[in-house]
């Protein structure tokens, strides 16, 4: 059976540290399923234990989502002091593989479920069960539901490449962005491009960009590369001539990525890509009070995927070369045909990881209900 995705909903409660305990379902094999969705915690110490999982399952060479569309659902739950997790497979509404492990609120014990996982990822679960795994309630109306494909109709890209900073000039963007541009344009996609804009030219720009998505209603992609940056949480793209000395000069000298998300949303297209090679070191950190690496995570609004060029607060490379690792494998996988996007941007994540020799790991947020193929099959 193919699968579509590997999704985990994850309900942490803060407990005592228990010992690791892992029991899977004979004749399943975990190889089959790519990627892993953990949901965001309304509340509590999330963002660490979160931050962990996603390392650990990047590090596996697992896509990270919060598809909508999945094969597999994880619960976590509390139970006398230990934490037990249980895997569902959604078509078959069987439990495949449950264990104990405990989050505790730290980064320590909250890897404990990362090796967990990843240890069933690689060896496929080929590792001694206890008892067979338990049924519970089907819901076939929507475990089994033909996932829709989204290939044809209007593509639309905005590209950004800003590199000509007073401060932390940056060799690569301005080549990046003329290289995606290129690339998108042979596989259908009209595209508009701006190199070292300033602030007014890049808020213009995503302006026209969402009006052109809202009339087309078709495809739309973002992309950026140049120096972006997060305070407390939340993520902002860097334009030429930004004067930024403190933390609260960022909001008025920057844009906030959630502009484009939310011109992206309110265009109802019927599916959004956002691509932010943006995560390199922050040239302002000494104005700042608790300067915070690379860029932060961003929950993916529905229909959207947001790709980022290095894990949630870690530093991506500019790139020895013409262009920075990540594009040049980016653009390299464009053209694979029939390979659903979040497939294709695991092939990414190889070739980086493969490249950096391991020291930068590309993360995804996406919330895709439907499968899109850049290039789709022959």
């Amino acid at each position: 059976m193919h699968r579509r995705g590997f999704f985990i909903a994850a309900i942490f409660v803060w407990a005592a540290c228990g010992a690791p305990q892992l029991d899977v379902t004979p004749g399943v094999d975990f190889r089959d399923y790519d990627s892993v969705s953990l949901t965001r915690m309304p509340s509590g110490p999330a963002d660490t234990v979160q931050e962990v999982l996603t390392s650990k399952l990047l590090a596996c060479g697992v896509t990270v989502t919060n598809s909508q569309e999945a094969d597999l659902v994880m619960t976590v739950e509390h139970g006398g002091g230990l934490l037990p997790w249980r895997m569902i497979d959604s078509r078959t509404r069987n439990v495949v593989a449950s264990g104990k492990g405990n989050t505790g609120g730290s980064r320590g014990s909250a890897k404990k479920i990362g090796d967990q996982l990843c240890m069933l990822l690689k060896t496929g679960g080929a590792v001694a069960s206890a008892e067979p795994a338990h049924d519970v309630p089907s819901n076939e109306s929507s475990s089994t539901a033909e996932i829709p494909r989204v290939g044809d109709g209007v593509r639309t890209a905005l590209v950004i490449g800003n590199g000509r900073y007073e401060s932390g000039r940056l060799a690569n963007p301005p080549r990046d962005a003329r290289l995606v541009s290129g690339a998108l344009r042979k596989i259908g996609f009209d595209v508009t491009e701006e190199v070292n804009a300033d602030q007014k030219e890049m808020k213009r720009a995503i302006e026209r960009f969402g009006a052109d998505l809202k009339k087309k209603r078709g495809v739309g992609l973002f992309y950026f590369a140049g120096h972006g940056l997060q305070v407390n949480g939340r993520n902002y793209l860097v334009p030429i001539g930004a004067k930024i000395d403190s933390e609260g000069s960022v909001d008025i000298e920057t844009v906030h990525v959630g502009r484009v998300l939310a011109k992206m949303d309110d265009a109802a297209s019927r599916l959004n890509i956002v691509v932010l090679d943006a995560c390199r070191n922050n040239p302002f950190a000494r104005s700042f009070r608790s300067p915070s690496r690379g860029l932060a995570f961003v929950d993916a609004p529905e229909g959207t995927l947001v790709a980022y060029a290095t894990a949630p607060g870690a530093v991506a490379a500019d790139g020895s070369g013409k262009h920075s690792p990540y594009t040049e494998a980016l653009v390299g996988h464009f053209d694979d045909p029939g390979v659903p996007i979040e497939r294709m941007f695991k092939a990414v994540r190889i070739d980086v990881k493969k490249k950096t020799r391991g020291k930068q790991t590309p993360w995804e947020s996406s919330s895709l209900t439907t499968e899109f193929y850049f290039a789709p099959k022959d």
